[in-house]
């Protein structure tokens, strides 16, 4: 199964060289107002576009590109695959 990571060109640029990193390696986060478990790399099927969009600053005076890293989940180890926190707290209203 193929997922997907939105994120900057920057950031995907250097994830080729290093992987993708946490919020606790890479002290970094796009969401202020509920920021994301800091131990995870968050992955999605739908909406990656999305996730990249929140990832660069249109403000900023480095205009950066969205990227969209493909991760094939066969090369991953199932056991450290979790279900987004948001996804849980709205599938329990």
């Amino acid at each position: 199964m193929k997922l997907y990571h939105g994120t900057s060109e920057s950031v995907a640029l250097l994830a080729l060289q290093e992987g993708l990193k946490s919020r606790a390696l890479s002290k970094s986060s796009n969401w202020s107002k509920s920021p994301s478990n800091k131990n995870c790399v968050y992955l999605t099927d739908a909406y990656p576009l999305y996730f990249a969009m929140n990832a660069v600053d249109p403000s900023s005076e480095k205009k950066e590109r969205l990227a969209v890293i493909e991760i094939d989940t066969d090369n991953l180890l199932e056991t450290l695959l979790l279900p987004d926190e948001d996804v849980l707290e709205q599938a329990g209203r």
